[in-house]
């Protein structure tokens, strides 16, 4: 990596500012990035959603197991453009041939879970090592940053996730009212349709677009602060600048200067030494002989210079104690604290003896009151025998003795004679006594019609739930439209009436 063209500061960083400059990284080029991005990932997801058309599913599963793939090409650009050569376009489609060979084949098997994906795709694709070798870099290289780069691919799974059903939260917005519950019903059984797949595919991929470049732009950047620390790029780059200015013209008066004065200070010393030690014809074994300390003298020296107050190191440690240690001994002594064991042996054998105690009265207790914690569990029946029906709703009289025995007969003859309104008045009396009395469906008067409908699709089968649905609807058009439904479709409803709330099922 050429160090001096880096369009950003190198100097070490704590890993969270490293993963936050990655993200600044694709900011500053995301023209460049989702140029690149669009390009070449959004063509691929278009294939995807063609060859699985008729299971889109497959198609958003293989665009999220491909991920490995599109991070490479993200790597590639802001790799380059962050040493100042930002690829094109027709650069990125060249190379595209040549990214498939840093490891692809392993990242989408064995090393599909890897959670620091981001953080070791750079060994993999710009370092270009052997096996062996990659192996202990990715290693060293993530004995101090490997916890930041799982939690990285946490957060960002976790937003790329808040971000898809966002989009499809906002999408059920629209829908009108009276179509969001047959949406949700085909949502929960898994009978989606093709539109709906369609959309949840697409709120993927624009999710992936925002989140995958940051990630591995928060990878890549960790990635380059750890190696920061390891090989000290920021003193490099010190020593490099240091040079290129007294590479300079004029810059030989300074390199005088610093000549001379070096010579001024070695001089002294070079005067002070003895014939022996300034005899540079003498053997290396011979000089260093000369120059060694008497045992005695150097343990004096050592002393002496461990006496200096650069390393005098004093520390006081607080240590507690027992109170009933033995006299005379002293924090640690294992006789001293013989009592404490005989003390924790005599805890322990009685917190077990009450603990037994405990677990036979906890069981004679659930047996004694099993009335009384099983209703805790039932608390739908408990409700169910407390409920009381009301004798009215909506301002009509639901009470079994207000009501004709044949129901049908008599709304079918109200309706032969004109009476429509009372007609299907009396066949919505008669559901709604069937519901409250047999079903023990409990309604109140602050229900509507349609919560009486919402109510019953859990408690009534398709064809029951079905038929109050379209009796509903003809008693609301009469009551609140003056709409007079067609005789067919009133007659129908009294043939039928008798088969789904006539009798028990």
């Amino acid at each position: 990596m050429e160090l001096d063209k880096a369009t950003v500061v190198i100097r070490p960083r704590n890993a969270w500012e490293a993963m936050d400059l990655g993200f600044k990284l694709i900011r500053h080029w995301w023209s460049s990035v989702y140029a690149a991005w669009f390009a070449t990932v959004f063509p691929f997801f278009v294939v995807l959603n063609i060859v699985f058309y008729d299971h889109l599913w497959i198609a958003g599963l293989m665009f999220w197991w491909l991920k490995p793939l599109y991070d490479r090409i993200v790597l590639y650009v802001i790799g380059h453009a962050l040493f100042g050569a930002t690829p094109t376009l027709q650069q990125t489609f060249n190379k595209l041939p040549g990214l498939l060979k840093t490891g692809l084949f392993a990242h989408l098997t064995l090393r599909r879970g890897d959670l620091a994906r981001s953080f070791n795709l750079p060994v993999w694709q710009l370092e270009a090592l052997g096996a062996r070798a990659r192996r202990s870099r990715r290693r060293l290289l993530q004995q101090r940053s490997r916890s930041q780069a799982v939690w990285l691919t946490v957060v960002c799974l976790h937003l790329e996730s808040v971000l898809s059903i966002g989009l499809i939260g906002a999408l059920l917005l629209f829908i009108p009212e009276g179509h969001d519950d047959a949406l949700w019903q085909q949502i929960i059984s898994g009978e989606q349709t093709l539109w709906y797949q369609m959309f949840s595919n697409v709120s993927y991929f624009i999710a992936v677009s925002v989140m995958e470049p940051m990630y591995v732009g928060a990878g890549f950047s960790l990635y380059l602060n750890r190696r920061t620390h390891l090989e000290a790029w920021d003193i490099e780059l010190i020593f490099r600048r240091m040079a290129a200015r007294l590479s300079r013209p004029g810059s030989s008066t300074v390199t005088a200067l610093v000549v001379i004065g070096l010579v001024s200070i070695t001089m002294p010393v070079s005067l002070a030494l003895t014939p022996a030690q300034a005899n540079t014809s003498v053997p290396e074994q011979q000089q260093i002989a000369v120059q060694r300390l008497d045992p005695t003298l150097a343990k004096e020296v050592m002393s002496s210079v461990l006496e200096q107050p650069e390393f005098r190191t004093t520390e006081e440690k607080v240590q507690w104690s027992l109170r009933f240690l033995e006299e005379g001994s002293q924090p640690g002594d294992p006789k001293g604290i013989w009592g404490l064991f005989e003390i924790t042996d005599v805890v322990a054998a009685v917190t077990e003896i009450l603990l037994w105690v405990a677990l036979v009265v906890g069981i004679v207790m659930i047996v004694v009151y099993r009335e009384r914690w099983v209703g805790l569990f039932n608390k739908q029946a408990i409700k169910a025998q407390d409920y009381t029906a009301p004798e009215t709703l909506f301002g009509m009289d639901i009470r079994a003795e207000t009501l004709p025995e044949d129901i049908a007969g008599e709304a079918r003859r109200l309706w032969n004679k004109g009476q429509g309104r009372d007609a299907l008045s009396l066949l919505y009396r008669g559901s709604l006594m069937v519901l409250v009395n047999r079903e023990r469906l409990q309604l109140n008067s602050g229900h509507t019609e349609g919560d009486v409908l919402a109510l019953c699709q859990t408690r009534l089968s398709a064809q029951r739930a079905h038929y109050l649905g379209r009796l509903t609807g003809l008693w609301q058009a009469l009551a609140y439209g003056h709409l007079v439904p067609e005789d067919e479709q009133a007659l129908s409803l009294c043939d039928q009436w008798s088969q789904h709330f006539g009798g028990q099922e």
